[in-house]
């Protein structure tokens, strides 16, 4: 597998020379379209495809009205699916929501301790480029790493770290389930 970041302005496409037989978007400002020979596809952060006859070449187009810079995985091998999260209620709860809390790059948010959390959802928002890292120390090479578009569920009370590895501020989303 090899990982290439690209940037694609508004309404332009941008060809990739590569040989293999999946595609992975790691990480991505939006949706991009994936045309080669017998497959069309669009995919976010978090989604990746595996073209069974394989590519010598694709091209990548985007469709919005703003550049995207995008990291793609692209090989043979496995791809995953990490842009949905499974979301399940097994009793009733309060959940509890915030603003964006947006975070200065290197840096991270500490989630305060809450004895009525059941669990704590974080989601890396699919608008930021980089991964964050989530734990009770978490820190650039430590913590649950969640990449732009993915949520993380922590069942815990206890203080937890959300740091960000980027170079810019990123902002999450977090929801607390109480008892």
């Amino acid at each position: 597998m090899k990982e290439i970041n690209i940037s694609v302005g508004a309404g332009a496409s941008q060809p990739v020379y590569m040989e293999g037989s999946v595609i992975n978007v790691k990480a991505s400002g939006g949706s991009l379209k994936f045309k080669g020979q017998g497959f069309e596809v669009s995919l976010s952060a978090g989604q990746g495809i595996r073209i069974k006859q394989g590519f010598d070449n694709f091209t990548v187009e985007n469709e919005s009205a703003g550049t995207i810079a995008a990291t793609l995985v692209i090989g043979t091998g496995d791809f995953s699916d990490n842009s949905l999260p499974d979301v399940s209620f097994t009793k009733s709860a309060n959940a509890s929501d915030q603003a964006d809390e947006s975070i200065a790059a290197g840096t991270a948010y500490t989630l305060a301790a809450n004895s009525a959390r059941r669990e704590a959802l974080i989601t890396n928002l699919s608008t930021n480029t980089d991964p964050i890292r989530v734990g009770p120390n978490a820190a650039a090479n430590r913590g649950t790493e969640l990449l732009p578009g993915s949520t993380g569920t922590f069942e815990t009370t206890a203080t937890l770290k959300i740091h960000n590895t980027g170079a810019g501020a990123q902002s999450v989303a977090i929801v607390e389930l109480e008892d």
